[in-house]
């Protein structure tokens, strides 16, 4: 049965892409703030502003609160620079800088080269309502395949055979995988099933990373809708697709990489062991020209104690290799200079500047101190009764530190507004994502 499996690199990628990434171009340049010169635009006030207000006065209530955070936040950012706190973040922000270009990477490459045509999609829909019932032995090789065939011509079950020899998740129920979509089947497996009689046993198939037998039992068409077949079939073919996009990429990237075997044995032992003229062993060639040293990939090996199997270590350098070619690549297409792209990379620069700037002048210095917390006790002891100053420490701590932090976030914020130039258009930050018919009704253009 199809299992739609991507290399570990490839899936991380699509999982990343999935969950944590929006190419969409960004609509709405007008400008909504400008702070110290810098703008806030229409486009990312939309962006924050959610939906499903109570009432008239909720909303304007909350598009004040959202612009004034978004200020403050482009006012910490601005002053996170002045203080140098930028050098601080690069090492974070390359990392995710090669994270978003790789899932960038995959778009260009895959996402947007993924093209159904309607022949397709009719085929494949009519292959989704046709269900079929089997059961299935998957083993991953080509001897265990013929040993478990051989014994089922012998007159032993398909069912104990199944438990036996079965690597499927099926095994222990004799295969039975139940009622199935043709179409989840892959090539050759599906053509092998749909010319099967009932209680027909097949002979080995081999398919792309196993050999599965397969027991016929009965077929029957899907109650589904025909458009819930349809969309179905659709993401199927997307998949389909995509995963042979993906696989004609990587292939070309891996030949593009040369290993030296003695470098890759250099990670099987202790990285600290490692001599500085073992470091100068070359582990791969890019493009038979660009060398990478063991020491460059020592602080991948590092990350793994030393009992850990020595396959996964040099596993693990291998994928580190990939990822550094992934995002040459990407940088190599200027993937980074497209609006969109160059649109969140800026933002999570500045997310981070925000969070750097938070911590050092805000958290770090919310500091609490012994006394701070006895003269809270003596001065609150109605609230704890009974309780000790040592049992409720810990308590006092924490809400003096919080009442800390907001005044020092409000300090900060004050003083930066209070020499800030900062320009509002009223009309469009009260108006944004309205429709033209309540702009009227509030006097927006």
């Amino acid at each position: 049965m199809k299992k739609h499996r991507l290399s570990y690199l490839l899936l991380a990628i699509v999982w990343l892409l999935l969950a944590n990434f929006n190419c969409k171009p960004q609509t709405g340049s007008k400008v909504i703030t400008k702070v110290n010169g810098e703008a806030i635009t229409e486009a990312e006030f939309i962006k924050a502003l959610p939906g499903g207000f109570a009432s008239d006065s909720a909303e304007k209530d909350y598009r004040h609160t959202l612009l004034n955070q978004m200020i403050t936040k482009k006012l910490f950012v601005q002053e996170a620079k002045k203080l140098g706190l930028d050098k601080e973040i690069e090492l974070v922000f390359e990392r995710d800088k090669k994270t978003m270009l790789i899932q960038a990477l995959y778009d260009n490459v895959v996402t947007k080269n993924v093209k159904i045509n309607p022949d397709e999609l009719e085929q494949a829909k009519n292959l989704m309502a046709t269900e079929v019932h089997v059961k299935v032995i998957v083993v991953p090789d080509e001897n265990t395949a013929r040993m478990a065939s051989e014994e089922i011509k012998k007159g032993v079950s398909f069912d104990s055979v199944a438990k036996i020899f079965s690597k499927h998740s099926s095994a222990q129920n004799g295969g039975d995988v139940g009622f199935v979509p043709s179409l989840y089947f892959e090539e050759p497996v599906r053509k092998v099933i749909l010319k099967m009689k009932p209680n027909e046993i097949s002979e080995p198939i081999r398919s792309a990373e196993d050999f599965k037998i397969i027991n016929y039992i009965e077929k029957r068409q899907s109650t589904e809708t025909e458009q819930k077949l349809k969309d179905n079939s659709r993401m199927v073919l997307e998949q389909e697709k995509s995963q042979k996009l993906a696989k004609e990429y990587l292939d070309k990237m891996y030949n593009r990489l040369e290993y030296n075997p003695e470098g890759l044995k250099l990670f099987y032992k202790n990285v600290d062991s490692i001599t500085p003229e073992e470091g100068e062993t070359w582990v791969v060639k890019k493009d038979k020209k660009k060398i990478v040293k063991a020491k460059n990939l020592l602080h991948v090996a590092r990350q793994f104690p030393v009992s850990l199997d020595t396959a996964m270590r040099t596993y693990s350098v291998k994928r580190e290799v990939d990822d550094d070619m992934l995002y040459e690549d990407a940088l190599a297409r200027n993937l980074d200079k497209k609006p969109d792209i160059a649109f969140e990379l800026k933002n999570r620069k500045d997310d981070l500047l925000y969070e750097k700037f938070y911590l050092t002048e805000i958290t770090q210095k919310a500091d609490v101190t012994e006394q701070e917390i006895e003269d809270y006790y003596n001065l609150h002891k109605d609230q704890y009764g009974k309780s000790k100053l040592a049992e409720v420490s810990s308590m006092i701590r924490n809400t003096i530190f919080s009442e800390k932090r907001q005044a020092l976030y409000k300090t900060n914020e004050e003083n930066l507004k209070s020499k800030a130039k900062i320009e509002i258009n009223e009309k469009l930050y009260m108006n944004a994502n309205k429709p033209k018919s309540e702009n009227k009704k509030t006097g927006g253009k």
